[in-house]
């Protein structure tokens, strides 16, 4: 194999270790009484090792196989400081087994210490017990890809007592001593150092472009924050690595990645004008970006156009949205219920609106395995109504305050209405039009046509008593339609009826008062007809003893 074929090879596979490292599985470690639990995130997973070691010379091992692994504290574990080194194991393809030799490869690694006292396991303070980071695995395919590049001491001796030592690549398709890649270490040199410092570097070299694509900086020489732009990959002496002048950086110290930032603010830091993260699922043919913006923070449904599916604006208020084992909540962070919505400044409310028809439509829908309710509660008055269903198999609708012992107005599926105490209509001339005097002779006529009889409701045995729409609205016009009566429309014949009734009893009182008059008159005058009959007859009694006495002397003087 010609040197260039190999220098080419051996940074592809370079690529391939670090983007597998890149790529591997996440062990986790956790302290529970006198347990130490080890888990890995990766399906893949297929043996799990954890290895103990502490005080008085003691050590352990426990392994099983899955993505699991627990070592249990012994009872006679002296107290102080032990370290544990976890690592997990994953199957591998037929084309890893070829370069690999067997059927898995370690794929994550964690390492740290902790406490035991009194027969329980701790966290030190120092908070040492955390899993390596990334960079670790990075780092070991980078000093694989050098150890390639670089033969060791026992391969090939590159010292030189004076100038610089090199390793160089001929590459015969150029022609003759063509040199086409160089690997060097160089001394006294301030290339990538700070200006007016000297310090050491390897550089490996692209002698055809003449550019120096990948840099290891020694001590003394500049961070990895400033790359020239003829450098592909930088690696400073804390072991901070820049790739493309500044696109991809990782702090080590810090734990941190910045892409197109050299100086990341937190654990992953994208920097760009319009930045977005595209998530998607090769199984599913689905993709989502999640894109910050001017405008805020919006999640794109990448496979139907980009659709904003979420969108957190620029300025939203505090806890906007915020998910929690209760429910959902929209400017709290501790809901009370699965909805819970709070404002502080007069703003809460909530709009349900349909714009693309003018059909009628269900815009809020209530259902329940019982009776659903809707509250309403005065917070400050500490008043609470109810609008629920009730009855069997919610045969009603009902409207109640609570703390009344009963319902202030319910409907039954019978269209039956109850009202607990007075129903009173609108009835201001305020709010009316078209308003004429009746005839009141005219209604009690018409009243006197009405049919009154006693019926029931279809599906009910209750009686009732009173006339037939149909009738009521043929005879008075009154009313929406010939199906229904209105209690006001009822209320207003029958008083028009009682007062044509009055007058026509005034009336009649009026004659029978005339009629007495005159009874009266004609019993005065029969009383003193009766007296002067009286007197007559008196006086013809008188008449009549004197014409006796008369007569008698008459008869005696004969």
């Amino acid at each position: 194999m010609q040197r260039g074929t190999l220098l080419k090879t051996a940074i592809g596979l370079g690529l391939m270790a670090i983007s597998a490292a890149a790529s591997a599985a996440t062990v986790s470690v956790s302290f529970k009484g006198n347990q130490v639990q080890a888990s890995s995130d990766s399906s893949r997973t297929n043996r799990m090792v954890i290895r103990v070691a502490g005080p008085n010379g003691y050590t352990d091992r426990k392994s099983s196989s899955g993505q699991y692994v627990t070592w249990y504290l012994p009872i006679s574990a002296a107290n102080g400081t032990y370290r544990y080194d976890v690592y997990a194991t994953e199957s591998v393809d037929q084309g890893q087994q070829d370069s690999t030799n067997g059927s898995s490869a370690a794929s994550a690694r964690a390492s740290g210490r902790f406490q035991v006292s009194g027969g329980n396991i701790s966290q030190p303070s120092g908070g040492e017990a955390a899993l390596d980071h990334p960079w670790n695995s990075a780092k070991g395919a980078v000093a694989a890809v050098l150890n390639f590049l670089i033969p060791t001491a026992s391969a090939a001796d590159l010292t030189a007592s004076s100038g610089i030592p090199t390793l160089s690549y001929e590459d015969t398709n150029l022609g003759a001593g063509t040199i086409g890649w160089s690997t060097k270490g160089i001394e006294n040199s301030n290339d990538c150092a700070v200006a007016g410092s000297f310090g050491a570097h390897y550089d490996l070299t692209d002698e055809i472009q003449g550019n120096d694509v990948f840099r290891i900086c020694g001590p003394g020489e500049q961070s990895a924050t400033t790359v020239p732009n003829s450098r592909s990959l930088v690696v400073d002496e804390s072991g901070d690595l820049t790739l493309a002048d500044g696109d991809f950086f990782i702090d080590r110290s810090a734990n941190r990645v910045g892409l197109n930032t050299t100086t990341p603010g937190a654990t992953f830091h994208v920097a760009a004008a319009v930045p977005k993260l595209r998530l998607e699922s090769t199984g599913a043919s689905q993709a989502w970006d999640l894109n910050p913006g001017s405008q805020g923070f919006w999640f794109l449904d990448h496979t139907n156009s980009d659709t904003a599916a979420v969108k957190f604006q620029n300025g939203s208020q505090s806890d906007t949205l915020v998910t929690t084992s209760t429910g959902v909540g929209i400017g709290t962070d501790s809901p009370s219920e699965p909805l819970h919505v709070v404002r502080n400044d007069g703003t809460a409310r909530a709009l349900v609106e349909e714009q693309q028809t003018n059909t009628a439509q269900t815009l809020l829908r209530l259902k329940n395995q019982g009776y659903p309710r809707m509250t309403f509660t005065d917070g400050a008055a500490g008043v609470q109504w109810d609008f629920r269903l009730s009855g069997r198999s919610g045969s009603s609708f009902e409207i109640t305050r609570l703390g009344t012992g009963g319902a202030e107005f319910y409907v039954t599926k019978d269209g039956n209405a109850t009202l607990r105490g007075t129903l009173t209509e609108g009835s201001s001339r305020e709010i009316k039009h078209g308003i004429k005097t009746v005839d009141t002779v005219d209604v009690l006529d018409k009243l006197a046509q009405l049919d009154i009889a006693r019926w029931s409701y279809d599906g009910e045995t209750t009686r009732h008593l009173g006339p037939m729409a149909e009738d009521f609205h043929g005879i008075f016009g009154l009313g929406k339609d010939a199906k229904h009566i209105a209690p006001k429309d009822l209320a207003g014949v029958a008083m028009a009826s009682v007062q044509e009734l009055r007058k026509q009893t005034d009336q009649l009182h009026s004659q029978l008062n005339s009629k007495d008059e005159q009874i009266a008159k004609l019993d005065k005058e029969n009383a003193e007809l009766r007296q002067r009959m009286k007197e007559l007859e008196q006086m013809v009694g008188r008449l009549a003893t004197e014409v006796q006495a008369g007569d008698d002397q008459v008869a005696s003087a004969e």
